[in-house]
């Protein structure tokens, strides 16, 4: 078995793992706290301080991997000092992000949460000051995590959120019945904390160092990170427009948009996630050959990643209401937060291959160094997210603003795929034949999911019947119309 096989296998596996316990987790905050306004308060306050690192983040990751590749190819040496003085530039911005958050914790929950009361804003400032430190252990778990996968080491990065999780849940069971939605916020503190120690060593092993040394040379490539963290930055401001739009909507829409969303990222973290994870450091290698190769290998990712996401969000489309109910109506989770719930997830579920196909094609124009362009797309998809969501809003509530979200990301990929095809101008007639294939066939399990639905009246029964049918007459069909072809999963072995 190849070693790109065998790592997409070991992150599938913990990524099962890890979702389950974060499902686990999501359960539990839904049974003990539903859609109230205390949850509303713990999901805005839990927002605030993964802002601020994913600008941090996202240009460690997008940048360091492939920077640090390059340098190792002529001098380890110069690779591990240049990660050593831009990775210290990184960490002692989280140091300043985390102050900031800490400081103005009051301003930014009230800039963040117009609809809230004072009560709600009392204590989203106390939960978003408790969160702040995680913005400077989440960065030296990004820098850790860059180095690991440039390697092409992908264990410890996909245990340790599972590790977290279990923090989590912890949290809830023996803390929040005395110390309420603080003693969970504390509980996701921890967990942060865990997966940091989990992690540190390795990136002391790789001969890490805390030294800033401004030269010409650190300045260019700082540089070269500003449009990633502007892209980031406008990526994350789509969940902040999310989330400043329902506080205003009833009581509990925050909560239950953050369910619908975590419930909809289920099979993206699962299988696509990991699928996006090793085909990055590949990419990024194919920049060095031929466009040609690294064009190929675009289009392979993203077929793979429509044929592995359409039978999941024909499922969720189907079975969407369901698929809530048995997720979370417990405990204090009612009817009400059920229809919150459920108009959030139906919309967000129509464009469930957007989701994984925008990172992917994110990671393709970092690969070939094309930050701009990723920056473009994102500010654009924020542009149309923004408006569409005041607008939908007003309509048909939490359903519109998950429905502009959709839309946005939608509107998002096809823009970073009409820039890769004007970077590269390759042949399409092919690859979309492909996809017209896939879609007859799609309708077609969508047909059958939906007699099956209509004849099984139990949910849990329903479920699982309606899925195995789609999954049976989805995946013969492919099979028998030749859409999956070998050259896909051989290519996909050898990481070409």
């Amino acid at each position: 078995m190849s070693n790109m096989l065998r790592s997409f296998g070991i992150i599938t596996i913990l990524s099962i793992i890890g979702k389950l316990l974060g499902f686990g987790r999501e359960a539990l905050i839904a049974a003990y706290f539903g859609t109230s306004k205390v949850a509303d308060v713990f999901f805005m306050a839990n927002i605030i301080p993964l802002i601020m690192f994913t600008a941090i983040g996202t240009a460690i990751q997008a940048g360091i991997i492939p920077l640090y590749m390059k340098d190792r190819e002529s001098n380890l040496k110069l690779a591990s000092s240049n990660l050593n003085m831009i990775g210290s530039v990184f960490i002692w911005a989280a140091v300043g992000f985390s102050l900031f958050t800490f400081i103005f914790a009051d301003s930014i929950i009230q800039l963040m949460a117009p609809g809230f009361s004072h009560e709600q804003l009392e204590l989203g400032a106390v939960l978003t000051k408790i969160l702040a430190p995680t913005i400077i252990l989440l960065t030296f778990m990004a820098i850790s995590t860059g180095v690991l996968h440039s390697r092409k080491h992908f264990l410890l990065p996909a245990l340790s959120p599972a590790v977290q999780n279990i923090f989590v849940i912890l949290a809830i069971v023996f803390l929040s019945v005395r110390y309420g939605v603080i003693g969970l916020t504390i509980g996701v503190l921890s967990g942060v904390f865990v997966q940091f120690v989990i992690q540190f060593p390795s990136l002391r092993k790789s001969g890490f160092r805390l030294k800033v040394h401004f030269t010409p040379e650190l300045r260019r490539r700082l540089m070269l990170f500003i449009p990633i963290i502007a892209a980031a930055l406008f990526l994350q401001l789509n969940d902040v427009v999310d989330r400043i739009i329902t506080s205003t909507l009833a009581s509990g829409s925050v909560a239950a948009i953050n369910y619908a969303s975590r419930l909809v990222w289920i099979p993206v973290s699962l299988i696509m996630t990991p699928l996006i994870t090793v085909f990055y450091p590949a990419l990024v290698e194919k920049t060095s050959m031929s466009g040609e190769g690294f064009i190929q290998m675009v289009k392979r990712g993203m077929f793979l990643i429509l044929v592995i996401a359409i039978p999941f969000e024909i499922i969720m489309l189907l079975e969407g209401k369901q698929v809530v109910e048995f997720a979370f109506q417990r405990g204090v989770f009612g009817d009400e937060a059920l229809e919150l719930t459920w108009s959030a997830f139906f919309f967000f579920a129509v464009a469930l291959p957007f989701f994984a196909i925008r990172d992917f094609l994110m990671n393709a124009l970092y690969a070939v160094r094309q930050f701009q362009a990723a920056m473009y797309a994102c500010m654009i998809g924020l542009i149309i997210n923004a408006g569409l969501s005041f607008l939908l809003a007003s309509v048909i509530g939490i359903g519109g603003v998950a429905l502009a979200t959709s839309v946005s990301m939608v509107m998002t990929v096809i823009f970073l795929f009409l820039t890769l095809k004007k970077l590269y101008d390759f042949s399409v007639d092919g690859f979309m034949l492909r996809i017209f294939k896939v879609v007859l066939i799609s309708v077609v399990a969508w047909f059958a999911g939906y007699v099956c639905d209509f004849s099984i009246e139990k949910e849990l029964a329903g479920i699982i019947a309606t899925s195995i049918i789609v999954f049976l007459i989805y995946g013969l069909l492919l099979w028998l119309g030749d859409v999956i072809k070998r050259d896909d999963i051989t290519e996909f072995r050898k990481g070409k």
